[in-house]
Protein backbone atom coordinates (compact mmCIF):
# COMPACT_ATOMS: atom_id res chain seq x y z
CA UNK A 1 0.00 0.00 0.00
CA UNK A 2 1.11 3.31 -0.66
CA UNK A 3 0.79 6.29 1.88
CA UNK A 4 -0.83 9.73 1.04
CA UNK A 5 1.94 12.06 -0.08
CA UNK A 6 2.16 14.75 2.63
CA UNK A 7 5.37 16.50 1.32
CA UNK A 8 5.06 20.55 1.19
CA UNK A 9 1.81 20.50 3.66
CA UNK A 10 -0.47 18.99 0.61
CA UNK A 11 -2.29 17.00 3.33
CA UNK A 12 -3.64 17.46 7.13
CA UNK A 13 -3.14 14.70 9.40
CA UNK A 14 -6.93 13.91 9.08
CA UNK A 15 -6.64 13.69 4.95
CA UNK A 16 -3.75 11.45 5.39
CA UNK A 17 -5.34 9.46 7.77
CA UNK A 18 -8.70 9.45 5.62
CA UNK A 19 -6.50 8.57 2.26
CA UNK A 20 -4.79 5.00 3.98
CA UNK A 21 -8.24 4.33 5.71
CA UNK A 22 -9.92 4.82 1.79
CA UNK A 23 -7.16 2.34 0.94
CA UNK A 24 -7.75 -0.85 3.31
CA UNK A 25 -9.78 -3.82 3.19
CA UNK A 26 -13.19 -3.84 4.25
CA UNK A 27 -15.28 -6.91 5.80
CA UNK A 28 -18.42 -7.45 6.74
CA UNK A 29 -18.78 -8.61 10.31
CA UNK A 30 -21.40 -10.66 11.97
CA UNK A 31 -22.28 -12.08 15.46
CA UNK A 32 -24.72 -14.58 16.57
CA UNK A 33 -25.46 -16.42 19.72
CA UNK A 34 -26.29 -19.83 20.60
CA UNK A 35 -28.87 -19.93 23.54
CA UNK A 36 -29.39 -23.09 26.11
CA UNK A 37 -32.41 -23.70 28.02
CA UNK A 38 -32.14 -25.81 30.92
CA UNK A 39 -32.46 -28.89 28.76
CA UNK A 40 -29.93 -28.28 26.20
CA UNK A 41 -31.95 -27.22 23.20
CA UNK A 42 -30.28 -24.54 21.09
CA UNK A 43 -32.76 -21.22 20.42
CA UNK A 44 -33.51 -21.22 16.62
CA UNK A 45 -34.68 -18.85 14.43
CA UNK A 46 -36.66 -19.27 11.29
CA UNK A 47 -36.00 -15.95 8.94
CA UNK A 48 -38.74 -15.28 6.69
CA UNK A 49 -35.45 -14.60 3.51
CA UNK A 50 -33.72 -18.08 3.93
CA UNK A 51 -34.82 -21.81 4.06
CA UNK A 52 -32.99 -22.73 6.57
CA UNK A 53 -33.48 -21.96 10.33
CA UNK A 54 -30.58 -19.63 11.98
CA UNK A 55 -29.24 -19.53 15.58
CA UNK A 56 -30.54 -15.57 16.50
CA UNK A 57 -27.44 -12.95 14.78
CA UNK A 58 -27.00 -10.38 12.12
CA UNK A 59 -24.46 -8.12 10.43
CA UNK A 60 -22.69 -5.76 12.93
CA UNK A 61 -24.39 -1.80 12.31
CA UNK A 62 -21.64 1.04 11.80
CA UNK A 63 -20.90 2.13 15.65
CA UNK A 64 -21.80 -1.20 17.09
CA UNK A 65 -19.28 -3.70 18.19
CA UNK A 66 -19.90 -7.42 18.27
CA UNK A 67 -21.20 -8.13 21.37
CA UNK A 68 -23.59 -5.58 21.34
CA UNK A 69 -24.58 -6.50 17.80
CA UNK A 70 -25.10 -10.40 19.32
CA UNK A 71 -27.45 -8.50 22.27
CA UNK A 72 -29.56 -6.58 20.01
CA UNK A 73 -30.16 -9.21 17.22
CA UNK A 74 -31.42 -11.57 19.92
CA UNK A 75 -33.83 -9.05 21.32
CA UNK A 76 -35.35 -7.84 17.90
CA UNK A 77 -35.58 -11.53 16.78
CA UNK A 78 -36.81 -12.88 19.59
CA UNK A 79 -37.62 -10.61 22.19
CA UNK A 80 -34.99 -11.92 24.83
CA UNK A 81 -32.92 -9.91 27.02
CA UNK A 82 -28.87 -11.27 27.04
CA UNK A 83 -26.05 -11.57 28.73
CA UNK A 84 -23.36 -12.67 26.69
CA UNK A 85 -20.88 -15.31 28.74
CA UNK A 86 -18.61 -16.24 26.40
CA UNK A 87 -17.01 -15.60 22.89
CA UNK A 88 -17.21 -19.07 21.32
CA UNK A 89 -15.10 -18.58 18.33
CA UNK A 90 -14.13 -16.22 15.39
CA UNK A 91 -14.61 -17.04 11.34
CA UNK A 92 -13.00 -15.21 8.90
CA UNK A 93 -14.97 -16.25 5.46
CA UNK A 94 -13.33 -15.63 2.07
CA UNK A 95 -15.58 -13.91 -0.91
CA UNK A 96 -17.42 -16.28 -1.72
CA UNK A 97 -21.01 -17.29 -3.56
CA UNK A 98 -21.38 -13.31 -4.53
CA UNK A 99 -20.60 -12.25 -1.06
CA UNK A 100 -18.07 -10.30 -0.05
CA UNK A 101 -15.07 -11.08 2.88
CA UNK A 102 -16.51 -11.69 6.23
CA UNK A 103 -16.07 -12.13 9.89
CA UNK A 104 -18.52 -14.11 12.04
CA UNK A 105 -18.28 -13.61 15.68
CA UNK A 106 -20.02 -16.71 17.66
CA UNK A 107 -21.45 -16.22 21.75
CA UNK A 108 -22.50 -17.87 24.52
CA UNK A 109 -25.48 -15.97 26.53
CA UNK A 110 -28.02 -16.48 29.03
CA UNK A 111 -30.93 -14.77 29.71
CA UNK A 112 -31.14 -11.79 32.31
CA UNK A 113 -34.42 -12.85 33.65
CA UNK A 114 -35.81 -16.29 34.22
CA UNK A 115 -39.31 -15.24 33.21
CA UNK A 116 -38.78 -13.99 29.43
CA UNK A 117 -41.18 -15.41 26.59
CA UNK A 118 -40.15 -15.75 22.99
CA UNK A 119 -41.49 -14.27 20.38
CA UNK A 120 -40.79 -13.81 16.34
CA UNK A 121 -40.78 -10.37 15.54
CA UNK A 122 -43.20 -11.52 12.52
CA UNK A 123 -41.57 -9.64 9.83
CA UNK A 124 -37.62 -10.93 9.64
CA UNK A 125 -38.22 -13.54 12.24
CA UNK A 126 -41.39 -15.84 11.53
CA UNK A 127 -40.76 -18.87 14.36
CA UNK A 128 -38.71 -19.00 17.08
CA UNK A 129 -38.07 -22.48 19.32
CA UNK A 130 -35.68 -24.36 20.90
CA UNK A 131 -34.81 -27.22 19.40
CA UNK A 132 -32.69 -30.26 20.55
CA UNK A 133 -28.70 -29.94 19.81
CA UNK A 134 -28.92 -33.09 17.14
CA UNK A 135 -32.00 -31.76 15.31
CA UNK A 136 -30.53 -28.07 15.52
CA UNK A 137 -28.14 -29.33 13.77
CA UNK A 138 -29.28 -30.51 11.27
CA UNK A 139 -31.64 -27.43 10.62
CA UNK A 140 -28.64 -25.23 10.31
CA UNK A 141 -26.79 -24.01 7.12
CA UNK A 142 -23.42 -26.18 6.81
CA UNK A 143 -20.89 -23.46 8.06
CA UNK A 144 -23.04 -22.61 11.14
CA UNK A 145 -23.61 -26.26 12.26
CA UNK A 146 -20.20 -26.86 12.34
CA UNK A 147 -19.15 -23.44 14.14
CA UNK A 148 -22.19 -24.37 16.90
CA UNK A 149 -20.62 -27.80 17.10
CA UNK A 150 -17.45 -27.15 17.51
CA UNK A 151 -18.33 -24.45 20.42
CA UNK A 152 -20.64 -27.29 22.07
CA UNK A 153 -17.67 -29.58 22.28
CA UNK A 154 -15.80 -26.54 24.42
CA UNK A 155 -13.23 -26.67 22.21
CA UNK A 156 -12.23 -22.98 21.15
CA UNK A 157 -10.84 -22.44 17.34
CA UNK A 158 -10.14 -19.89 14.33
CA UNK A 159 -11.83 -20.48 11.15
CA UNK A 160 -11.70 -19.83 7.72
CA UNK A 161 -14.45 -20.67 5.56
CA UNK A 162 -16.65 -22.77 8.21
CA UNK A 163 -13.80 -25.15 8.72
CA UNK A 164 -11.28 -25.32 11.94
CA UNK A 165 -7.91 -23.81 11.12
CA UNK A 166 -6.32 -23.65 14.25
CA UNK A 167 -7.83 -25.48 17.47
CA UNK A 168 -6.63 -23.36 20.77
CA UNK A 169 -7.32 -26.00 23.33
CA UNK A 170 -4.79 -28.18 21.00
CA UNK A 171 -2.34 -25.37 19.62
CA UNK A 172 -2.07 -27.25 16.53
CA UNK A 173 -3.62 -27.11 12.74
CA UNK A 174 -5.95 -29.84 12.13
Amino acid sequence: MVGPDRREGQLSDDEARAAIDAQLPRRRCSAGVVLRDARGAILLVKPAYRPEWMIPGGVVEAGETPAQAAIREVREETGLDVQLTGLLCVDAVNAQDGFSESIHFLFSARTRQQDQSLRADGVEVLQVRFTETETALTLLPAATARRVREALSASVGYYEGGQLALSFSTGYLP
